[in-house]
């Protein structure tokens, strides 16, 4: 058994009426291994830019539904 991770872009209402979720969207998901080296840890430079692209993009698309 290997451990996973999942990192997920989330819109909701904050109205406490309305706590509804919209859209739910995985930004990235993988496995998680041992590092070897102590450049393993964590997310690679392009890993992380990857990440902030897919958010800007994920948060874009809600944004230009208010306008």
């Amino acid at each position: 058994m290997s451990k996973q991770y999942r990192i997920i872009f989330e819109c909701f209402e904050s109205s406490p009426k309305a706590q509804q979720v919209l859209p739910k969207t995985v930004m990235m998901a993988g496995s998680m291994e041992k590092p070897e080296y102590v450049f393993n840890f964590g997310f690679a430079h392009e890993e992380q830019v990857k990440l902030v692209h897919s958010c800007q993009d994920a948060l874009l698309k809600e944004q230009i539904t208010l306008v």
